[in-house]
């Protein structure tokens, strides 16, 4: 179901406008002027309110919005989206891995792992180092006993100093080759120092390396720039041959890693079978774990185990946990805890990775309502198999998230069931700090039809539907015995690219309010156009947002006045709100203008200048995350909005 809307982030600008006109009008009675003489607020609070037509069409698209395929929303909030490039997306709040990344680390880990077997693998081929000294042992006709220096080689040269030398062991027939190296003209990004040793049992054949095994690898280098990465592969047990059959551990570990300058280090373990040594490609991994640690103290860990079987194939189901701690600067998120049943087929390939099942957990700073931490967990089984960033047709999925205690919503719930022939449902549950609920249902019937059943926390009662095949939608609000307005109607047709939609409102008093507009959708630009008539007052507005998230719109009432509001977005998805309003008809030629920076959390800072009868007032508004608003004067007075 596709219903035509304006994405979230373009519809961030209508909450604050009608926060401006409310606060105005707070202002008002609390700090009354002298009409006829100095600026009234109550006639900024008016104009400003003069936005309630655009702001009716974010309303209505929001209510469209209900019926569209909630799996969406839910995938992003588990994590599956497309990846960010590991070593970005470090910011102060923390460092998160969607589905793709953690496929992405896995290959990166087994690789670095493997640089460590090749390097060693080179170190004793026909031309390595191994090989030259043990010519030059067996052309000395040498003997040798435990201990001994078997043969060595020293550099000079303009580019290095070193050596290689093997060396027997207190085990008879077990020798290490050494290898060290000097570059002092390295630059800034080359190897200044390399460091290896390679423990092999020579089976009492020295000159003969076909029959050598490999007992431990260790590699070490440092980098002008200050990285230095080591490696090692041994028998898990600790000690004997590397063999196939035998389980070996691999580590590799990076200090200051080159091109990855937000992390301060990172490190993989690898579990496996190594197969014939010098044979690539032929290793079978059991378990991977790779950790990034930032430099704010931040850390990733990441896991990857076979759900069932004991080797990591390509049609093996695996079990990948990541576990983020956040920076201990960080003031509001602890830790975020991901959990997938996957498929990730060859781990260089992140097109033919599969996703079963994905659960998020995130534990946030404070206090819940129930006593323990606020906290998200969200868990997700889709009907069928997915690809990173494919949105499935169906499937299960459960929210459940507590918030901090002093917060007006507590708790909140929603369930969905969706198949993939389009039936299903959605409930959602919310309960708030004095006790009282509020739950809406959705349920799909698979042949195009939605219906939707809502109740709030203070009784009113919302019954809606939604055809796709005709786009006919209807939303029917029934507000409490006592409240003023009665009802509110909203209908309309929704359809690819074009919106007709009717807003009623009835008061006790039996007289209606009415909006009215028209929307389309070209090219990524949406366009709406209407009226609002609220007694003897019409307004006519218009309303243009685009893709990026700019929006501009304009209203013109049947009194004379009229306003523009602009959206401008910014760097980071923080925004820049501008808007202007004013009557030349009325008393003083009043007119308001304000310039909002808001950040992506939804905080913000601004001024808004209200003008009549020469005399102007600024306010200082500013806004937090929370949608809390507060307005302070030039004498230093603050209302809160």
């Amino acid at each position: 179901m596709n219903p035509l809307r304006i994405p979230h982030h373009q519809r961030l600008w209508l909450l604050p406008l009608a926060l401006i006109a409310c606060g105005l009008i707070g202002c008002s009675e609390d700090d009354p002027v002298n009409p006829g003489a100095t600026a009234d607020a109550q006639k900024a609070a008016e104009l400003a309110a003069g936005v309630q037509g655009p702001a009716n069409v974010g309303d209505t698209m929001n209510d469209l919005e209900m019926f569209t395929n909630p799996l969406g929303s839910m995938i992003t909030d588990a994590g599956i989206g497309d990846d960010t490039p590991l070593g970005e997306g470090w910011d102060d709040g923390g460092v998160g891995y969607d589905f793709p990344d953690k496929a992405l680390m896995t290959a990166d880990a087994v690789r670095a792992l493997m640089r460590t077997n090749a390097n060693s693998v080179a170190a004793v081929a026909p031309a390595g180092p191994k090989r030259m000294l043990e010519r030059r042992f067996t052309e000395m006709g040498m003997t040798k006993a435990a201990g001994d220096t078997i043969a060595v080689v020293y550099y000079d040269t303009a580019d290095s100093t070193g050596l290689d030398a093997l060396i027997e062991t207190d085990v008879e027939n077990v020798v290490r080759l050494v290898s060290e190296r000097v570059y002092p003209p390295a630059g800034l990004l080359q190897i200044v120092e390399r460091a290896s040793e390679i423990v092999i049992d020579t089976n009492g054949t020295l000159e003969n390396g076909d029959d050598d095994a490999f007992h431990r690898v260790v590699h070490s280098q440092t980098r002008r720039n200050g990285e230095v990465t080591s490696g090692v592969l041994e028998p898990l047990s600790g000690s004997g041959p590397i063999a196939p059959g035998v389980q070996v551990r691999g580590y590799h570990h990076a200090e200051n890693p080159s091109f990855h300058i937000l992390q301060a280090w990172n490190e993989a373990e690898v579990i496996l079978d190594p197969g014939e040594f010098a044979v690539e490609g032929d290793e079978i991994l059991t378990s991977m774990t790779a950790t990034v640690h930032w430099r704010n103290n931040a850390e990733h860990t990441l896991s990857v185990a076979p759900v069932a079987d004991e080797a990591i194939e390509p049609d093996t189901d695996l079990r990948i946990v990541g576990d983020f701690t956040a920076s201990p600067a960080n003031n509001w998120l602890e830790s975020t805890a991901d959990t997938l049943l996957v498929r990730l087929g060859d781990l260089d390939d992140e097109s033919d990775d599969l996703l079963f099942a994905i659960s998020r957990a995130e534990v946030f700073d404070g206090v819940a309502a129930d006593g323990g931490s606020p906290r998200n967990w969200i868990h997700m089984v889709p009907d069928q198999p997915v690809s990173p960033g494919d949105e499935p047709c169906g499937g299960t999925a459960q929210q459940d998230v507590h918030y901090p205690a002093a917060w007006w919503l507590v708790h909140l719930n929603r369930v969905a069931d969706l198949d993939c022939d389009g039936s299903g449902s959605l409930t959602l549950s919310m309960e708030f700090r004095d006790g009282t609920s509020y739950s809406r249902t959705i349920t799909w019937d698979g042949a195009g039809s939605a219906t939707l059943a809502e109740t709030r926390a203070d009784g009113t009662v919302v019954a809606g539907s939604f055809n796709e095949n005709t786009g006919a939608y209807s939303l029917q609000t029934t507000f409490p015995e006592g409240h003023d307005p009665v009802s509110c109607d909203r209908h309309g047709t929704s359809t690819d690219g074009a919106v007709e939609a009717w807003e009623i409102t009835e008061w006790q008093d039996a007289h209606d309010d009415e909006t009215y507009f028209t929307a389309t959708e070209t090219d990524g630009v949406f366009a709406a156009s209407g009226y609002r008539i609220d007694g003897p007052d019409r307004e006519d507005f218009t309303l243009i947002s685009d893709d990026d998230g700019n929006v501009n719109g304009t209203w013109e009432r049947n009194d004379g006045s009229s306003g523009q509001f602009e959206v401008e977005m910014l760097e980071g998805d923080g925004y820049r709100l501008s808007f202007s309003a004013s009557d030349p008809a009325a008393d003083g030629s009043p007119s308001v203008t304000g310039e909002i920076f808001f950040a992506p959390d939804g905080s913000g800072t601004g001024t808004i200048t209200f003008t009549q009868y020469g005399d102007s007032v600024t306010f200082t508004v500013n806004f937090g995350p929370d949608g809390v608003g507060t307005l302070v004067d030039a004498a230093g007075n603050e209302y809160s909005m």
